[in-house]
């Protein structure tokens, strides 16, 4: 079904309330990573002070293949150190979109790492460990991630758990909350330890129920099969406990497809037929029993639920100010959508605006800069008709 100009001035019109944040009364938990991001790009060439950079991925592999033989220097100029990992990046938007977010995950111990200290003021940050490093090599056209995560080699729940102080803070919060967020599973070697113990020790402990859950898997390509399918039963147990909602992005997906057919996550996928995004989703929704599984690209989304399957289409950022985060920012408006009990198109289109408006101005949106989007879309949708009739 194609976004309408309708559906898009509908839904900027129901946030309209909501841009008091002071006054919003949803909690929301996030956890449980955390990274320090280093954006750079490569120098392809410097004469003096002035450098000139690789513009795609494509170019500097060719140069990198140049070197096959003795090997070489690489050297990259750091353009921003930002906040990184999907839990603070999550937890950082839903609060400037309005909603009080508990973190929990690495940015810092003893002391909180500075780069935390300016996640958003409606952000309560828990840290029990320093973060883990990202070097993200950023291409016009592309991203690699060389990420150091040797910090978190013994995080799991025991390790949570000997905070004890930080483990009585968490139940508070936990009959509080109304949505979970458990997201970036594959960068954690014992997320599933975690996952299992906040399960058992909190949600179950506490009594909770008509929880929302949402998770992000992340991509599993270095995640042996068996694990993998143990994770998969794993979220099938919170939805006892709430509705669950499993996000996706494309490349995610087809690793997990995968997998879920058999094969391992770093299969040639010029090798084995990929089913279309849509197909994906279905397939992938059928394995869980759980309510929504979403496959999503930076120009379309899929939701899979029982009824079938829901597509969104997204505006094009012609000029982006930044290549990482969007699928972040992308989860928190979803869960905003959630929060406000907005139906599963409405929750795929505000995120999909709150990605792009991300994208497109290079910081996490408050409310306003998502009415903004939905309004230009619009706009776009009635031209675009305009000209069609014409």
């Amino acid at each position: 079904m194609e976004t309408s100009k309708k559906d898009l001035d509908s839904l900027w019109r129901k946030l309209i309330p909501l841009r008091n944040y002071e006054e919003d009364s949803h909690l929301a938990f996030t956890g449980f990573d955390g990274f320090v991001d280093k954006i750079q790009r490569v120098v392809a060439k410097k004469k003096g002070n002035n450098a000139t950079y690789f513009d795609s991925l494509g170019e500097f592999t060719d140069h990198l293949g140049s070197m096959r033989v003795g090997g070489g220097d690489i050297e990259t100029s750091t353009t921003k150190i930002r906040i990184g990992g999907d839990a603070p990046i999550l937890s950082n938007t839903l609060g400037s979109l309005g909603i009080q977010t508990h973190c929990l995950g690495a940015m810092g111990h003893p002391a909180l790492h500075p780069v935390f200290m300016k996640m958003h003021k409606l952000c309560e940050i828990t840290s029990v460990m320093d973060p883990g490093e990202n070097q993200i090599l950023e291409f016009n056209d592309a991203k690699i991630v060389l990420s150091d995560q040797a910090m978190f080699n013994n995080y799991d729940w025991e390790y949570i758990k000997t905070h004890t102080e930080v483990f009585d803070q968490l139940k508070r919060v936990v009959k509080k909350a109304e949505l979970f967020a458990l997201v970036d599973w594959a960068r954690l070697p014992f997320a599933s330890s975690i996952w299992r113990g906040f399960l058992e020790d909190m949600i179950k402990a506490t009594g909770k129920k008509d929880a929302l859950f949402f998770f992000h898997i992340g991509d599993p390509y270095k995640i042996p099969r068996k694990k993998i399918g143990q994770m998969v039963e794993l979220i099938d147990e919170f939805a006892a406990f709430g509705k669950v909602t499993v996000s996706l992005n494309q490349q995610e997906a087809s690793k997990l497809w995968l997998v879920l057919n058999g094969y391992e996550p770093t299969q040639d996928q010029t090798k084995v037929k990929i089913p279309a995004m849509s197909e994906m989703a279905r397939f992938i929704f059928r394995v869980f029993d759980i309510d929504a599984v979403i496959v999503r690209s930076r120009e379309t989304t899929f939701v899979a639920y029982d009824e079938g399957i829901i597509e969104v289409s997204g505006s094009k950022v012609e000029t982006p100010k930044v290549l990482m985060g969007g699928g972040d920012n992308f989860n928190a408006g979803y869960c905003l959508g959630l929060l406000e009990g907005m139906n599963r198109r409405q929750c795929a289109l505000l995120g999909t605006a709150a990605s792009g408006a991300f994208i497109q101005n290079g910081y996490s949106p408050c409310i306003e800069d998502v009415i903004e989007y939905l309004k230009t879309w619009a706009d776009e949708k009635k031209a675009a008709h305009k000209q069609h009739i014409n």
